[in-house]
């Protein structure tokens, strides 16, 4: 007996008799009846934009789009193992900021999803002369940065071990409205378990004979990743000027 190409049903050759016909129909729909129940029928399907996924082995379901500018990722949650999730803007998480005052600032609870951290410092002055340093996970060993650019009229280069970073030296901060200092430092590699912690940091100071100084800063033998940021004076407190630290996905 004859089938048909795709689906192999059964149908009467061009020589069988008239009589099996009735029969040979009847097994034609049947096999047609039963290929069919295996489709995915397209009133599962509602609106523009509807995906089919499966739930489960041989079971599907509709999975509606989701609305403009989402994007469709895994989700193991998800009945579909699939969602439309919104992608935050600029992959930037605010994880503190405020006015500086007292002798230390600290952020706490800095998770491990973030793969950079930013800190920006703006206009800081304190009620001594003195100078800002920066610390990660109350560590005070083995830290050192390493400085060049314009200061005094020429350049350097120095590297400093210490118990914190800092931006002192001759760029201190004071009660003077002159001389306030604004500087940023991005750490590059927070969440390393077995590598020093990287950053880069550029900085102003209010000062007629100082205008830039760009630093490369590590902290040696960290195997933890940061989840501490501190922002402190050299000595006495800050009396101005604010801070904000954000983590970068």
């Amino acid at each position: 007996m004859a089938t048909t190409t795709n689906y192999s049903w059964a149908t009467p050759d061009d020589t069988a008799n008239v009589k099996d016909g009735a029969s040979a129909i009847r097994s034609l729909g049947t096999a047609v009846d039963t290929t069919m129940a295996t489709m995915v029928p397209k009133t599962l399907v509602d609106a523009k934009g509807d995906l089919i996924a499966a739930t489960a082995a041989d079971t599907v379901a509709r999975l509606a789009v989701g609305t403009n500018g989402q994007v469709l990722t895994a989700d193991s949650t998800a009945a579909t193992g699939l969602a439309y999730t919104t992608i935050s803007a600029g992959g930037m998480t605010l994880l503190g900021s405020g006015t500086l005052a007292n002798a230390t600032v600290d952020i706490t609870g800095i998770s491990s999803q973030y793969n950079q951290i930013l800190i920006n410092i703006g206009n800081a002055v304190a009620n001594t002369t003195t100078y800002i340093r920066f610390r990660i996970n109350d560590i005070t060993t083995n830290s050192s940065y390493s400085t060049w650019g314009n200061y005094t009229g020429s350049p350097t280069f120095q590297n400093n071990p210490g118990e914190a970073w800092y931006f002192g030296g001759a760029y201190t901060i004071s009660p003077s409205s002159d001389n306030r200092q604004s500087c940023s430092l991005l750490l590059t590699n927070p969440n390393a378990t077995n590598a020093n912690k990287l950053g880069w940091f550029s900085g102003y100071a209010g000062d007629t004979n100082i205008f830039s100084v760009t630093s490369l800063v590590q902290t040696t033998a960290y195997n933890t990743a940061i989840t501490k940021f501190s922002i402190m004076t050299g000595s006495g407190s800050f009396t101005g000027g604010s801070y904000s630290v954000w983590g970068i996905k």
